[in-house]
């Protein structure tokens, strides 16, 4: 069945991508991300995005968030930042990622089920890895708003404000990060880590900058030789300058260091965790990051084409420059100060550029050792879904990559016809019933209002003939005979009637069964009810199959009643009640109400008359002494009798580090 899925939801959504050809880009962005995306979510057992509310609500950023109003009206990078942190428009979270690696590659060694989360299928640990990479992610995030200020950055006193903020928050993730790792006491884990943050700091120390300190990208080499990155960068230092120059190596040598080292990592992390070798931590480590290298190309793809800023050192840019070295040129004046990065004629030629047909075939690339690495994972739902979060970053750009029709030449004064709109109608549902416009709305945008009044004469229609007259050749054969034209349904009865089938079997004949730990004499604790809590004696199982219990009335004032098994709990303590005579009048009418016919209100007794209120009658008064007195002198006979008023007198409840599944009663 895994299989079935995992072929049919690519189908499914390119189907929708054929129908949903005239929406508009992010419309289709949102669709097809959103759906994987949700999928993904329903296996991993709750949205991911609620990894980030433990920080983002705790009253530390609650305090700093209060402040960021000062920020308002200014150009400050922070407030892009924490719009985009707030409405999560980060998709897929590499929370949920780690979450679905984690489930995908299982647990080789056992855990007892307090370190497990049953409803997810992953360790706790496993979870905390997920919000620490989201934290050392959005750390890092932070510290790069960082701006530079000289003396031509305008309002100054807020642009220091607000780095004061990106700074203080940054640091207070990371080392609440480390808090939360350090409660997993794993000295493996935070070597592992920390070796990731490594390489998040040494992202930024790479190639040229500019006054801001931002990144830009190397001059291009003339020899255009690629080099072969290591797959993973250990804790001693390294040496990058020979990988800078070509824009291939350039790129995944920057995107390892600045996320996808973090990312693999993370996913190496929670399969150390889980107990397996070191073989298959690597292949975690791989899928990681060529899953965050995808992501990421993707995302410089599409950021040529929406209304982000284009960095200078995406992949796009970086192949442009590769295949015009003379574009370096606008690099090198903004190295020199001598003007600033814009990216708004940049766009323009980039989205005419070959380039974007090699970020395309770089997104492949990776998306295709991910889904190669994926093989190795057992089959479950957690692959499926990781395989469907791939299958949809393809079909993101298949969405960007939409033909442009060619403008006609100058000397056609013929326009080009316009295709047919094919779609919704004009007024659809939009969902339980409700639909896009009123019908006063669709009244007058249709112009209904013209034809009022104007009625056509209706046409008749020519009715056609049932049956024919057909000549027929014989004397004695009546010289024609009537024919019908269109052959008849016949009605044909069933020869056997459709009886109806017998109902389940009635309540009277049901079995009636008893739980082996309980048995007549048996102590009870009441887990419902308004005597829930105590410890009362079973006495023996009524016809219903409810169960009859006391008490007794005159230790812990629990009278007879009757309660079901499923709200109990069976002890091992028992009293020898052998020789205690219960009356059979005990039964299961014994304890029905009377139902008495309401009176017939009145004039002027709305207020006089008040609903009864139910009295015990004589007869239970006396039974319940009866069995009272029976009960009593059977624990009087056992020889622990002081313990067991005690026992019965007491209520049952959960004190701190107490669990009822390790409980044995």
């Amino acid at each position: 069945m895994p299989q079935l899925r995992s072929f049919w939801y690519p189908l499914r959504i390119s189907q929708r991508l054929k129908y949903s050809a005239y929406s508009s880009s992010n419309q289709k962005h949102e669709h097809f991300r959103d759906t994987s995306i949700s999928e993904a979510e329903r296996v991993v057992g709750y949205p991911t995005s609620f990894l980030n509310l433990r920080w983002l609500l705790s009253e530390e950023i609650a305090h700093v968030a209060s402040h960021l109003r000062k920020l308002l009206g200014t150009n400050h990078p922070l407030q892009n930042l924490a719009r985009d942190l707030i409405l999560n428009s980060e998709k897929p979270s590499w929370g949920l990622i780690v979450l679905l690696v984690s489930k995908a590659g299982g647990h080789i060694k056992s855990f007892t089920d307090i370190d497990q989360d049953k409803t997810a299928g992953v360790l706790h640990s496993q979870r905390i890895v997920g919000e620490v990479t989201e934290m050392l992610k959005t750390s890092n995030l932070l510290h790069r708003t960082l701006i530079t200020i000289d003396d031509n950055t305008k309002d100054v006193p807020n642009m220091r404000f607000g780095n004061k903020v990106a700074l203080l928050c940054g640091d207070y993730l990371l080392s609440n990060s480390y808090q939360q790792l350090a409660s997993i006491k794993d000295h493996d884990l935070n070597d592992l880590i920390s070796s990731a943050v490594r390489d998040l700091a040494e992202s930024e120390f790479i190639g040229v900058r500019d006054k801001n300190n931002k990144p830009l990208p190397s001059k291009p080499t003339q020899e255009n030789t690629e080099f072969e990155i290591p797959a993973e960068f250990g804790i001693r230092p390294s040496s990058f300058t020979h990988f800078l120059g070509n824009a291939k190596t350039e790129w995944i040598l920057r995107s390892t260091l600045s996320g996808a080292s973090l990312l693999g990592k993370a996913c190496k992390g929670v399969l150390l965790l889980a107990g397996h070798d070191e073989d298959f931590q690597m292949k975690g480590f791989l899928l990681g990051k060529y899953l965050a290298l995808s992501l990421e190309a993707a995302r410089d793809y599409t950021s040529v084409f929406s209304d982000r800023k284009i960095s200078p050192i995406s992949a796009p840019m970086l192949f442009h420059l590769q295949r015009y070295p003379t574009f370096y040129s606008t690099i090198e004046r903004v190295i020199n100060n001598e003007s600033n990065f814009d990216d708004s004629d940049i766009r323009s030629k980039l989205q005419k550029s070959v380039a974007l047909s090699d970020t395309i075939l770089l997104q492949n690339e990776f998306s295709e050792k991910t889904l190669s690495i994926l093989e190795h994972f057992r089959d479950s739902d957690a692959k499926i879904a990781l395989r469907n979060i791939i299958h949809s970053i393809k079909l993101e750009l298949l969405c960007e990559m939409a033909p442009t029709e060619p403008k006609p030449a100058t000397g056609d004064k013929k326009p080009a016809a316009k295709k047919p709109k094919i779609g919704k109608p004009r007024n659809y549902d939009l969902g339980n019933g409700i639909y896009r416009f009123s019908r006063t709305r669709v009244y007058h945008k249709k112009a209904l209002y013209k034809f009022v009044g104007k009625k056509v004469a209706p046409t008749k229609k020519p009715v056609k003939a049932l049956t024919a007259v057909k000549p027929i050749g014989g004397e004695k054969n009546g010289e024609k005979r009537i024919v019908v034209l269109k052959k008849r349904r016949n009605y044909y009865p069933t020869e056997d009637k459709i009886s109806k089938r017998p109902a389940k079997k009635c309540f009277k004949q049901h079995k009636r069964s008893l739980r082996t730990s309980i048995k007549p004499g048996t102590i009870l604790i009441l887990l419902a009810g308004p005597h829930k809590g105590k410890r009362v004696v079973f006495l023996k199982q009524l016809y219903s199959g409810l169960l009859l219990i006391t008490g007794p009335f005159k230790i812990n004032a629990c009278p007879l009643r009757r309660i079901s098994q499923r709200y109990v709990i069976g002890t091992k303590t028992r009293i020898d009640i052998t020789g205690v005579k219960i009356p059979n009048t005990i039964n299961d009418t014994y304890f029905r109400r009377e139902r008495k016919k309401r009176a017939k209100k009145e004039e002027g007794d709305i207020f006089s008359v008040r609903k009864e209120l139910y009295k015990v009658s004589d007869q239970r008064k006396a039974d319940q002494k009866l069995v009272d007195k029976e009960i009593i002198g059977a624990i009087k006979k056992n020889p622990d009798r002081k313990l067991l008023y005690a026992y019965l007198a007491t209520m049952f409840g959960l004190r701190s580090s107490q669990y009822p599944h390790r409980m044995k009663f």
